[in-house]
């Protein structure tokens, strides 16, 4: 499959995430078990459950970085069992923009050139106006000539942020965005979010613990334990 025949498919796929008898083991328990998923493009989305229900494998399944043990998934009208391996990478740096519960900022490296950095690996063109307007909306841009241990850890989850939108991905993902934080943080940072998916035109999927944010998104997707062994998924 050419990148040319996987950008068509995507202009034309709906919905945007498919998930048709999900399953996945680890050490031969299941760990997901999902009949029946889907997103439309545009509908933010809470995937919520306990810590080792699953979440952050789902993630990892829905952005091709684990192949899952039974079932179909679709993204953005490609089957991710049929795109070779070779083109994965390109097909996740190119449509999914993902905010990890660790930053994973380069901590030897500014603001500005951890996102230049990010540019480079997904391919992108360098477009310094568009991070300055993306850093400017989060009110970070002061902090550019700045490295991650400088700066606050709500500073560096909005750094992670810009560059994670600056693909102007389809997707946008955050992993745990509001662990650790109080009422007043959790909205503000949930706040956030939710203003660059529509900066960008992204649809949100936010995988999360977190019970307070159950009232900010209608659509949501509940995962529960199916193991009692600890430590074996996230």
């Amino acid at each position: 499959m050419t990148s040319t025949e996987i950008k068509r498919s995507v202009e034309t796929a709906a919905p945007l995430i498919e998930v048709s008898n999900l399953k996945h083991a680890f050490q031969e328990q299941v760990v997901l078990d999902i009949p029946r998923w889907q997103i439309e493009d545009g509908q933010h989305s809470l995937i919520l459950g306990p810590s080792g229900s699953g979440k952050t494998t789902l993630l990892s399944i829905l952005t091709g970085l684990l192949k899952q043990s039974e079932g179909i998934v679709t993204v953005l009208g490609e089957t991710l069992a049929h795109i070779p391996s070779r083109q994965k990478d390109r097909f996740r740096a190119q449509h999914f923009g993902v905010v990890f519960q660790d930053n994973h900022l380069i901590s030897s490296l500014t603001v500005r050139e951890n996102i230049e950095i990010t540019q480079q690996i997904t391919g992108g063109k360098a477009d310094w106006e568009w991070a300055k307007h993306l850093l400017n909306e989060l009110g970070i841009f002061s902090k550019v000539s700045k490295k991650p241990n400088a700066l606050s850890r709500g500073e560096a989850q909005r750094v992670a942020l810009v560059c994670a939108a600056m693909s102007r991905p389809q997707i946008l993902i955050a992993d745990e965005p509001t662990s650790a934080l109080d009422d007043h943080n959790t909205e503000k940072v949930i706040g956030l979010f939710n203003k660059l998916a529509r900066e960008v035109n992204s649809t949100l999927l936010i995988a999360t613990h977190d019970q307070r944010l159950k009232r900010l998104y209608d659509h949501q997707l509940s995962l529960n334990l199916l193991h009692t062994e600890k430590g074996e998924v996230s």
